[in-house]
């Protein structure tokens, strides 16, 4: 049995040597999610250096990692990857998710309706991931991965969907100061002050629009999907080149698409009844 350290004792060795595994689980969890989209492999000196650890330490837990299937090394360059332990993880995480099980016959259905990119959308802190995509048949059809990850405030539609609803101080907190603001396309708000404001439009239509503000090719709508208490959990959106959708394709998608969104927050017990007023 561990004993509790009480106030004014000394650390023995002994208790120093039961923190080792648990730092060592941290460091492997820091090295599975080193990988992502941008660098999908590595090798052992980049994510030693990433994470400023020492080489020796990543090389060590690396190998644990293979042993146990997370990762593997390819013979040819000798980077590592994330393996199948990590896609089967993610099968089950998938599968046992209220949010895309209550989307999925959404999606599916909403795809065969409008033949237009869909993804399903979530905030992880300051950041939008994408949890589930539909992909259109149209050879105009744009292509974002599942997993993919980006900056709320860039001006994207489900960015802007994700933060609409949350309290001002809340979403003040996730931006950047006004002096370090990005510069994206000319379309998009480029202070916080203008993105902020933009926010406010978001609310009082009940979507988002992306007019060419993050690609010039690209229109995108979205809509918030709301959990039983009200609250924004995901966006719906679509996407479309711009040079290749009509006004009234615009006008089908949005009303598609907010009505998708209303009818997997129905399937998270959110009562659509209860002004959206009351709900910020």
């Amino acid at each position: 049995m561990v004993r509790p350290v009480h106030e004014g004792s000394t650390v023995t060795k002994a208790s120093s040597e039961e923190m080792t595994p648990v730092r060592s689980a941290e460091r492997m969890l820091k090295i599975l999610s080193w990988f992502n989209l941008d660098h999908p492999t590595g090798r052992i000196a980049d994510i030693a250096k990433d994470l400023q650890l020492a080489p020796s330490t990543v090389r060590r837990l690396v190998a644990t990692l293979e042993q146990h299937g997370y990762l593997s090394t390819d013979p040819a360059s000798g980077r590592q990857r994330l393996h199948l332990e990590v896609v089967r993880l993610a099968s089950v995480a998938l599968a046992t998710n209220d949010l895309v099980r209550a989307a999925t016959p959404v999606l599916d259905a909403l795809i065969e309706e409008i033949n237009e990119t869909l993804v399903l959308s979530v905030l992880d802190g300051t950041v939008v991931m994408h949890l589930s995509i539909r992909q259109s048949l149209s050879q105009l059809s744009i292509y974002p991965p599942t997993g993919r990850r980006y900056n709320s405030f860039e001006g994207g539609a489900s960015g802007r969907v994700l933060l609409a609803w949350r309290e001002p101080d809340e979403v003040a907190s996730m931006l950047p100061d006004s002096s370090s603001w990005p510069a994206y396309l000319s379309g998009a708000a480029i202070t916080k002050k203008a993105f902020v404001a933009s926010l406010d439009k978001v609310r009082s239509r009940g979507y988002a629009i992306n007019e060419g503000e993050t690609d010039p090719d690209l229109w995108a709508v979205a809509a918030p999907v709301r959990d039983h208490t009200g609250k924004v959990v995901a966006a719906l959106s679509t996407l479309a080149r711009r040079s290749g959708i009509t006004a009234e394709r615009k006008k089908r998608c949005i009303e598609s698409v907010v009505a998708a969104a209303g009818r997997i927050s129905t399937s998270l017990y959110h009562d659509d009844r209860k002004p959206l007023s009351s709900q910020r």
